[in-house]
Parts: C-alpha cells; sequence; structure tokens
C-alpha cells in the first residue's frame, strides 16, 4: 500500500497559530467592509426631488436594485448623466450602482457630482465616504465621516467605528481613543477607553502600539478583566511565552473562570516544554468548556511530543470529531495513526488535511481578490 508522507511544511504549534490568526485578521477586514455592502448600513433610500413615480427610470433602478441587478442600472442611467441638467438623483443612484459592482473609482466620481449639485445630499456623502475607506483614502474617508455623522439617521455607530478605524491610519490616536469611547459608551480618559483602543490596534496589527495602551489601561485599574490577557495574547503573537505565562496567570488572578485564559496559559506552557502544566491548563479550560477543539488538539499534540500516540489519539479523534472541517486536526491525528503503525488511517486523515488546505488556500484567494 502507498503511504502518502504529510507536507514538509512545518505543523507545529506556532505555524498553527499564525495561520489561524492571520485568517482572523482576513475575516476581520472582510466582516468591516461587509458592515457597508448593503445600503441599509447607511439608510441610503433615494431621495429624489419630484414626486414619486414622476422619475420612470429612478423607479426602474430601484427595482432592480431590489432584485439584485445593480449591474443593470448603469447602463439604464449612465445616459442619462451625460444629458443636461441631470435629473435629480441620477448621479447618486448611479454611484451606488458602481459602488455596489465594486467599481469604486467610478462610485467615487458619480458621488462627488451628486455632492457637487447638492452639497447637502447626506446619503451621497456618507456613500462616498465608504467609497472612499474602500480604496484606501482614510485621510477622505475621515473627513466625510466627521461632516457626515451628525446627520445619519442609522448606521450611525458604525460610521463612528470606522472613523476610529481612520484615526488609528492616520495616527491620530487621542482621536481614535475618543471616537472608541463613544461607541462603547465610556469616558475618553477611563481605563476602558485605553483597554478598547488597544483591542482595536491588535484587530489593526498594531500590536507594538497596543501594548502601551493597555499598560496605560492598567494603571488606571490593575483588575480590569481580559487586559493582562489581551497582553499575553500580543506577547505570545510574538513568540514571548514567558511574558505571555506571566500575563495570563495574571488574568487568572483577576479572572478565574474564563476557559480562554486556560487555554492560552496551556498554550504558553507548550511552547516552553512544562508539558505537566501545559496539561493542567489545558484541562482545565476542557472542564469549564468541553466542546472546544482547540484543548484537545493541542493536548494531543503534547502526547505526541510525548510520545504516548495511543493517548494522543484519544484527544485528537475528539477534536476531529467536534470540528470535522479542521486540517490540523486530521493532520495530527494522521501521525497519531502513524506512530501507532494504523498506516492505512494515516493515509486517510493526510489526504483529508491536505484537501481541506487547499480549499483554505483557495477560499483565502477568492476573498482577497474580491476585497481589492
Amino acid at each position: 500500500m502507498h503511504f502518502i508522507r504529510p507536507d514538509k511544511a512545518n505543523f507545529d504549534t506556532r505555524s498553527i497559530l499564525k495561520r489561524c490568526r492571520r485568517n482572523n485578521a482576513l475575516s476581520a477586514i472582510f466582516a468591516l467592509c461587509c458592515i457597508f455592502s448593503a445600503p441599509a448600513a447607511f439608510s441610503l433610500s433615494p431621495q429624489e426631488n419630484t414626486e414619486p413615480g414622476s422619475n420612470p427610470p429612478l423607479v426602474e433602478a430601484d427595482r432592480l436594485f431590489s432584485q439584485g441587478k445593480a449591474q443593470q442600472v448603469i447602463p439604464l442611467l449612465l445616459p442619462l448623466s451625460l444629458k443636461s441638467p441631470v435629473l435629480p438623483g441620477v448621479e447618486r443612484v448611479l454611484g451606488k450602482a458602481y459602488y455596489e459592482t465594486r467599481d469604486l473609482p467610478l462610485a467615487i466620481q458619480h458621488l462627488r457630482e451628486a455632492m457637487r449639485q447638492n452639497p447637502e445630499d447626506w446619503e451621497a456623502m456618507q456613500l462616498l465616504a465608504i467609497a472612499n475607506f474602500g480604496i484606501g483614502d482614510v485621510s477622505k474617508t475621515a473627513s466625510l465621516l466627521r461632516e457626515v455623522i451628525p446627520h445619519l439617521p442609522e448606521g450611525r455607530v458604525d460610521a463612528e467605528h470606522v472613523l476610529g478605524i481612520c484615526y488609528l491610519r492616520l495616527g491620530q490616536v487621542e482621536q481614535a481613543r475618543g471616537a472608541f469611547s463613544e461607541i462603547f459608551g465610556t469616558r475618553a480618559d477611563s481605563a476602558m477607553a485605553y483597554f478598547m483602543l488597544g483591542k482595536m490596534m491588535v484587530g489593526q496589527h498594531m500590536e507594538e502600539l497596543a501594548i502601551p495602551q493597555l499598560q496605560r489601561a492598567l494603571e488606571i485599574d490593575p483588575r480590569l478583566a481580559m487586559t493582562h490577557f489581551l497582553l499575553g495574547e500580543i506577547y505570545l503573537t510574538r513568540d514571548q511565552s514567558s511574558n505571555a505565562l506571566s500575563e495570563f496567570q495574571k488574568e487568572l488572578d483577576v479572572n478565574p473562570s474564563v476557559w480562554l485564559v486556560y487555554w492560552r496559559l496551556g498554550e504558553a506552557y507548550m511552547r516552553l516544554q512544562h508539558y505537566e502544566e501545559a496539561e493542567q491548563s489545558l484541562k482545565q479550560a476542557l472542564w469549564l468548556n468541553d466542546s472546544f477543539t482547540g484543548g484537545y488538539l493541542l493536548l494531543g499534540q503534547i502526547e505526541l511530543q510525548k510520545n504516548d500516540p495511543n493517548l494522543a489519539r484519544g484527544f485528537l479523534e475528539r477534536a476531529v470529531k467536534l470540528d470535522p472541517q479542521n486540517p490540523y486536526g486530521h493532520y495530527f491525528l494522521g501521525r497519531a495513526y502513524q506512530k501507532l503503525g494504523m498506516l492505512e488511517q494515516a493515509n486517510h486523515e493526510f489526504e483529508l488535511q491536505k484537501t481541506m488546505r487547499e480549499a483554505n488556500f483557495q477560499d483565502d484567494s477568492v476573498s482577497q481578490q474580491s476585497n481589492r
């Protein structure tokens, strides 16, 4: 029987976590953009200045939008945008159509024209802000959002969130903290404001900048829940396992009932090859949440490191049962089977993990291309 060898890629815990965190980051970015993928986010109902039904092209455009046919709106309205005077509402709706078809430069062009015709067209302004954010012009986005936010009947929190992200990308930390404190209803000088700022920075891959913000939060409130945990997460990402271990232990002093902390503590112990302590922490995590795949996966890896493939098999079979689509679970389970001489089962698990990794890679590529 032909036995398929595992990939030569490094499947240690560090590589797994980096891959997972990269996927989580991509998901976060995609979710941030999707907040504005539909007009409802910023209330984009047409704002014609004439009686309903008096502009048949706009009525037809509205029907096409309701059917998800934004592409068909463009040839319908584009000839009208070339006429003088332009029918009220055409530039705004045409800009919306280009936005929904992901042609952001043309969306910006028509939305600017809509604003030139009516500087107080708040709906055009809000969509123009979103389009500028989509092309990475955070300075213009921030300027537009500051002007339009007071006029938003709905979607205001979404707009303030993006404004805070723009401030971060512009390096305007104080303004970002103010924006986020508004969202979460806390004072800008409070410990929670600094904590939320640090958390948002982590989401924007600004971990180095997040550390002093989180430390400032702890200066104000030494017992602020999850602050030590987030610091530990940052240190774990930077492969500073000893520092991470210290932060997770401090978090447990404040917050001893959160399974997530025990899981990360176990991971830090594992990286330092303190396997007994790692096992204890991971089991504590599972006692608090016995349906969490990650705990079983790490326990399985530890047992493989300790050369106990039979015990590893039990943990990893449980992990695969809980999360059948996790390629790493199948890979390590294959290794356990391999060590036990169960080559047919190992071959099957390696085949599964290879297929899943290839599918995940393709999904990542499609997601990145669709967001360009």
